[in-house]
C-alpha cells in the first residue's frame, strides 16, 4: 500500500487508532453486497460513472506524468492486461488498481462500504504506525472480469473522445488513442 503515500490529500487530518472486528457476513448479505457491487461496477461503465471515474484516475496520473498518450497508454493498458485489485480504504476511498493510479473517491460506495466492510470484504489490513485499514480481500472478484472489462475499455474510449471534443482537440485524442491501440497490439506480439 505504498500507493497511499502518493494520493491527493484534500485536507490533512489526525489520524486515530481503531477498533476492528470481522463478522462473516449471512448469505443474505453476502447476495445483497454482490448485488451492490454488481451495480457499482455497471455504473462505471456508464457515460455518467466513467465520466466521474476516468477524471479522477487521468488527474491522479498527470500528477505523475503529464504526456496525456502516456496516460492513455497506461489506462489501456491498465484496463486491458493487469488484474484488478479492489481496496477500500476509510481515509482515501475505494481502488481498482491502487498500485497503478491510487484511490478514487466514489461517496457513495464509500459511504456503503464504510457501513458494512465485512459484505463485501473477507477481512482487513492495518498499518500499525499510521492506524489505516485497507480492506483488501474481496468477495466477489468475478464481477470485474471480462464482460465488465470490456464494457469499461469501450466507455473509456469513448469518454476521452467525449473530452476531446469538449477540448476542441477531437482529431489529437483520436490520434493518442489510435496509437495507445496500436502500441498494445505491438507489445503482445
Amino acid at each position: 500500500m505504498l500507493e497511499a503515500s502518493r494520493i491527493n490529500y484534500q485536507q490533512s487530518h489526525e489520524v486515530k487508532e481503531k477498533r476492528l472486528s470481522h463478522a462473516e457476513p449471512s448469505q443474505l448479505e453476502k447476495t445483497k453486497a454482490r448485488k451492490y457491487m454488481q451495480s457499482f461496477a455497471e455504473f462505471l461503465c456508464t457515460e455518467r460513472g466513467n465520466e466521474f471515474f476516468l477524471g479522477q484516475v487521468l488527474r491522479y496520473r498527470l500528477g505523475q506524468n503529464d504526456s496525456l498518450m502516456e496516460n492513455v497508454y497506461v489506462l489501456f493498458n491498465l484496463i486491458l492486461k493487469t488484474p484488478i485489485d479492489f481496496v477500500y480504504c476509510d481515509e482515501y476511498g475505494i481502488g481498482l488498481w491502487p498500485h497503478d493510479i491510487g484511490f478514487q473517491r466514489i461517496p457513495v460506495l464509500e459511504k456503503w462500504l464504510k457501513e458494512r466492510p465485512n459484505w463485501a470484504f473477507d477481512d482487513y489490513i492495518s498499518e500499525t504506525t499510521t492506524f489505516l485499514v485497507f480492506h483488501t480481500d474481496f468477495r466477489f472478484s468475478d464481477i470485474f472480469q471480462k464482460d465488465f472489462r470490456r464494457a469499461f475499455y469501450r466507455q473509456s474510449i469513448m469518454t476521452l473522445l467525449k473530452f476531446g471534443k469538449s477540448c476542441k482537440r477531437l482529431r489529437l485524442v483520436q490520434t493518442i488513442i489510435r496509437s495507445s491501440i496500436l502500441m498494445h497490439g505491438i507489445n503482445e506480439l
